[in-house]
């Protein structure tokens, strides 16, 4: 409960920080561009707490050997990952100057190695000193919508934070289990459907045309499944012999749409009011006057 009480007060510092420092940075490229901007984004990513080890200890009452009793390492391998997607910019924004909706594709990858002492339970055998070996690797795939709000500190450099829900799904998935007779054998959770967090810096390489660097990890896992190795709060997920929290680093690259000009004289268009230069209502019905009549010679007079 606690957990859970703490990620929704993380989550309402985002709001709040992001309320108390409006600031239109986003303004002069609104005057010239359309707020639409095309993303692709490219990066890492890998699962929190992936190399942290920790230590396993069943014990029993009546004094018989402990059914497990060792410490399980963990290795996290930074996977790849590839994005597109669009985002929008606000013009008169309140809380969020952007809405961003991606498309994410990587592969996400962590190996797990146990050392020391448990029961078999299939023969029911101490095994002393023992080595277990553990892996798995799949190509996650998903899609994220999030809100932004930008932080200038500069005319071309920005800091942003955001919120935003994702769901992603496991693919092509490989799991080694050299784990017979372990008495929690791993329940990897191959969907997940989370609230996330996002932090990062960006900097306009041109007019319209913005690179971000983002870090986003996940604050809630809104279905989490069931399994004895749960230990690391609600952000996480049962992946292998333990529960892990997602994230990812990405770097964005935002093309925004340049405006056309407004139809004009300066900029002509090929319309039928534009092949004359006055429109009916200029046009007169009738001929004008001529004003060149020869004027009469003044009559001198002479003293």
């Amino acid at each position: 409960m606690f957990k859970r009480v703490h990620t929704l007060l993380v989550a309402i510092a985002f709001i709040r920080l992001s309320a108390l420092c409006q600031s239109p940075s986003f303004e002069s490229t609104l005057k010239t561009y359309k707020p639409w901007a095309f993303t692709v984004s490219g990066g890492g990513n890998g699962l929190m707490f992936g190399n942290q080890p920790w230590d396993v200890n069943v014990g029993t009452l009546n004094g018989d050997p402990d059914p497990i009793d060792g410490t399980w390492t963990p290795t996290n391998q930074l996977g790849w990952l590839v994005g597109i997607g669009g985002l929008y910019a606000i013009e008169d924004p309140i809380i969020f100057d952007r809405i961003c909706l991606n498309l994410l594709g990587g592969k996400r990858q962590i190996s797990e190695q146990f050392t020391g002492s448990y029961i078999n339970q299939n023969t029911n055998t101490i095994l002393s000193d023992t080595v277990l070996n553990t892996s798995r690797s799949a190509i996650n795939i998903g899609a994220a919508l999030s809100v932004l709000h930008a932080f200038t500190i500069s005319p071309d450099v920005l800091i942003e934070s955001g919120l935003g829900i994702s769901y992603k799904r496991d693919f092509f998935a490989k799991t080694k289990l050299d784990s017979a007779g372990y008495m929690h054998q791993g329940t990897p959770q191959i969907q997940t459907l989370s609230l996330e967090a996002t932090i990062g810096v960006g900097v306009m390489v041109w007019k319209g045309r913005f690179l971000r660097l983002n870090f986003t990890t996940d604050l809630f896992q809104v279905f989490k499944t069931d399994s004895p190795n749960n230990r690391n709060g609600a952000s996480t997920i049962p992946w292998m012999m333990n529960d892990y929290r997602p994230y990812r680093v990405v770097l964005n690259y935002d093309l925004h749409v340049k405006r056309r000009g407004e139809k004009n004289c300066a900029n002509p268009n090929h319309t039928e009011e534009a092949k004359e230069l006055f429109g009916e209502k200029m046009r007169g019905h009738r001929k004008a006057k001529s004003n060149h009549k020869k004027k009469k010679k003044r009559r001198r007079d002479y003293f």
